[in-house]
C-alpha cells in the first residue's frame, strides 16, 4: 500500500478495515442495520486520495422499515466498520468542503454540507424545590433528530450520519422534546399571567401544562416578594414589578433601589446579570493574564459590585472595543448589557422611579440587592461549608467568584447551578440583620442567629484550675 496517497485518517481506517476483513470476512449476517459496510479496495494510481466507497444506496430519508441508519452496500466489501468510524471515514466528495471565512470569522459552506447526530444533547433543567438549574446530557427526541438531519441539506445536497441504531431510534427516543415551560422557573410567567387578569392558574388551559409543584412554588415565591397578597391577587407592588421584563427578584431589586437611593447602580448590576456570566473569557494560552485582569476588577462587597465596576470603567472609555480586548472582556456581552440597561432605564420612567446615584455607598447597594434576593441566602456553618437558610442544602461558592477565598458568614447568591457540584454564582456579603429589615415576614430572628456572641451556660465546662495538671 502506498501510504503517501492517503491522508492520516483514511490510511488509519484502511488498515482497520483490512484487519477486520480477516476476522469477519464476507459474512452475510454482518450486513445488518447496526453495521456499515465499506469497500476495502485500494485506489489505483490514477484515482484520488480517498478510499473507494460505494454510496449508491445512501439514503438521507427514512425508508419503509423506518431505518435511519446509513448503510453502504457493496458486493466486494469485506469489512465492517462501526458508526463512529464511518462518521469519520466519509467519501471523498463529502470531504471536499468548499468554505469561505467572513469578516466575523465564521466558516460558511459553499457546497456540500455534512452533519452528524450523536443522539445526545445538553438540556437545561430546573428543580423548583431547591431552586437549582443544571445542564443535563439527555437523549435527543425523534423530532430533534429529524430537525438536525434537515440541516444537512440547507445549502446544497448533504448527508447526515446518525451514530446510533435504528432500534434505538424506534424504541428509546421520545417523540418530542420536553417543553421548556415544564423545566424552567415559572416566576416571570405567573407574574405576567396575573398582570393580564388570569387568577386561576391551576385550571388554566396551558398548551403544555407545567408541573403542579413548580406552579405552586412560583406562587409562593411571588407571595414572599410581596407581588401577591394572601388571596393570590396581584398587589400594587406586583403590578409595578410586572412592568419589567426580567425575573421577579430582579424587578423587586430595582424597585427597592428607590428606597436606598441607588437606582442607577442597581440598573447597571441588573443589566450585567442578564448576560448570563458571559462577561470574562479565558484564552487557553493566556490563562494567567486573563485571571489577573479579572482580579483587578474585584472590589470589597462581592461579585455584583465587581460587575458594576466593570461596566463603569467600560463606560469611562466611551465603550471602547480595545479596552475590552486588553482586559479579556467580551465586547458583545457588554454591548448587550448596555442595550438592556437603556431599556430598563426607560421602563423606570413608566413606574415613576427617579434615577438616583450613590456609587460609594456599597451598603445601600447590597441592601437593595438583599431586598430582591433574600430568597437566596446561605450561611457558613461550623464545618466551613455554606448551607441555604431555608432548605439547609449544602452549596459552594463558585471558584470564579471574588468571594471564593474570603468566605464571609452570610452571603446572598444570584443563582444556584449544578455542574460538578452545587455552586452559587454571583454572591455578595451581607449582614444577617438586613434580612429582618427587608423581609421580616419571611425570616424569624431565631433562624438568623449566628451564635457568635453566645455565652456558655452556667455550671458547664471546666475552669482553668480543673484542667491544669499538678505534679
Amino acid at each position: 500500500m502506498d501510504a503517501m496517497r492517503y491522508s492520516s485518517l483514511e490510511f488509519t481506517f484502511a488498515l482497520i478495515a483490512k484487519q477486520k476483513k480477516s476476522c469477519i470476512g464476507n459474512n452475510p449476517e454482518s450486513n445488518n442495520a447496526n453495521n456499515i459496510d465499506i469497500d476495502n479496495r485500494i485506489p489505483d494510481n490514477n484515482a484520488d486520495n480517498s478510499i473507494d466507497v460505494d454510496n449508491s444506496n445512501l439514503d438521507n430519508n427514512i425508508n419503509n422499515n423506518g431505518d435511519f441508519n446509513t448503510v453502504y452496500n457493496n458486493d466486494n466489501a469485506g469489512a465492517v466498520c462501526t458508526y463512529m468510524q464511518i462518521a469519520l471515514l466519509l467519501t471523498n466528495e463529502s470531504l471536499q468542503f468548499a468554505t469561505e471565512i467572513d469578516l466575523n470569522g465564521t466558516a460558511k459552506l459553499k457546497s456540500r454540507d455534512i452533519r452528524d447526530n450523536p443522539g445526545f444533547c445538553k438540556q437545561n433543567s430546573y428543580n423548583a424545590r431547591t431552586g437549582m438549574e443544571s445542564l443535563v446530557v439527555t437523549p435527543v427526541s425523534k423530532a430533534s433528530a429529524n430537525q438536525r438531519a434537515g440541516r444537512a441539506g440547507r445549502v446544497s445536497a448533504g448527508k447526515c450520519f446518525r451514530l446510533y441504531t435504528a432500534w434505538a431510534y424506534k424504541n428509546e427516543l421520545e417523540d418530542n422534546t420536553v417543553p421548556e415551560i415544564q423545566r424552567t422557573n415559572l416566576g416571570n410567567v405567573v407574574l405576567l399571567l396575573k398582570s393580564l387578569g388570569i387568577n386561576d392558574l391551576i385550571h388554566f388551559d396551558f398548551m403544555d401544562p407545567p408541573p403542579h409543584e413548580t406552579l405552586v412554588l412560583a406562587l409562593e415565591q411571588l407571595y414572599a416578594l410581596g407581588a401577591l397578597n394572601h388571596k393570590g391577587e396581584l398587589t400594587k407592588l406586583g403590578r409595578r414589578m410586572a412592568e419589567f421584563p426580567v425575573d421577579p427578584m430582579l424587578s423587586k431589586m430595582i424597585l427597592a433601589s428607590e428606597r436606598y437611593k441607588c437606582s442607577k447602580e442597581i440598573l447597571t448590576i441588573t443589566a450585567m446579570l442578564s448576560v448570563n456570566n458571559a462577561v470574562f473569557y479565558r484564552p487557553k494560552d493566556k490563562v494567567v493574564h486573563a485571571d489577573t485582569a479579572r482580579q483587578n476588577f474585584f472590589l470589597p462587597g462581592g461579585d455584583h459590585i465587581t460587575l458594576m465596576n466593570v461596566y463603569n470603567q467600560w463606560e469611562e472609555t466611551a465603550h471602547s472595543t480595545q479596552w475590552c480586548f486588553e482586559n479579556f472582556i467580551q465586547y458583545r456581552s457588554m454591548k448587550r448589557a448596555r442595550d438592556v440597561r437603556d431599556q430598563l432605564e426607560g421602563l423606570m420612567e413608566r413606574v415613576e422611579i427617579e434615577v438616583t446615584s450613590n456609587p460609594l455607598d456599597t451598603v445601600s447597594i447590597r441592601k437593595a440587592i438583599t431586598a430582591g434576593f433574600f430568597y437566596h441566602t446561605a450561611k457558613l456553618d461550623k464545618g466551613g461549608n455554606y448551607r441555604t437558610v431555608k432548605h439547609n442544602q449544602t452549596v459552594m461558592v463558585h471558584p470564579n467568584s471574588s468571594m471564593f477565598e474570603d468566605r464571609p458568614k452570610w452571603i446572598i447568591y444570584h443563582e444556584l447551578v449544578f455542574t460538578t457540584k452545587e455552586f452559587m454564582r454571583q454572591v455578595i456579603e451581607i449582614e444577617n440583620g438586613w434580612l429582618l429589615e427587608v423581609a421580616p415576614h419571611y425570616y424569624k430572628a431565631k433562624e438568623l442567629e449566628d451564635g457568635s456572641g453566645r455565652k456558655m451556660p452556667k455550671n458547664t465546662g471546666k475552669t482553668r484550675a480543673d484542667v491544669t495538671r499538678t505534679y
